[in-house]
């Protein structure tokens, strides 16, 4: 039973780290841009964060304060060495 128990253990902590990530995007992007993105549409890839259903004035404004974005959230996260927003 305990080695089930692990086994579980080790996909809810995985789920929780993804979270903390994806967190951590959603406010550094909320605090340098100045809106909210939904949690669901951050993914990352090889160091590259992909966010999907926003509207193209919110992605010109991520890629024009991109640098600042990008350093701040491997500021606050250790979980990924992030390079790039798409």
């Amino acid at each position: 039973m305990l080695n089930i128990k692990e086994f579980f253990g080790k996909f809810q902590n995985a789920q929780a780290k993804e979270v903390v990530f994806r967190s951590a995007v959603q406010r550094a992007i909320g605090d340098i841009v100045g809106f909210g993105v939904k949690i669901e549409s951050i993914s990352v890839r090889g160091g590259i964060i992909s966010i999907k259903d926003i509207s193209q004035a919110a992605r010109s404004a991520i890629f024009i304060k991109k640098q600042p974005i990008v350093f701040l959230i491997n500021k606050t996260q250790q979980l990924y060495k992030i390079r790039d927003i798409k």
